[in-house]
């Protein structure tokens, strides 16, 4: 396998498990308030779709950060051991 192919290989395992903890993330917060609805697909993305209406502002927030924080956690795992 050239070099270039392994590049893109690599980016493209990146992307994909960037959205799987990100996104996995919120899932898990959703499934955790019992706000879960769906998983919808967009493009080359994903969404987590949540019932916000049931969640008070605190929960909300914490909703939209647990993506952000568990792909900072992981940065701080494995680049800054």
């Amino acid at each position: 396998m050239s070099k270039r192919v392994r590049k893109y290989v690599a980016l493209l395992v990146a992307i994909v498990l960037y959205y799987l903890i990100h996104e996995g993330a919120h899932l898990l917060a959703a499934l955790y308030y019992g706000v879960f609805r769906s998983v919808r697909f967009m493009g080359i993305g994903m969404q987590v779709v949540i019932d916000d209406a049931a969640l008070s502002e605190t929960q909300l927030g914490v909703f939209c950060l647990v993506g952000a924080l568990a792909i900072v956690a992981l940065f701080a795992v494995t680049i800054l051991r």
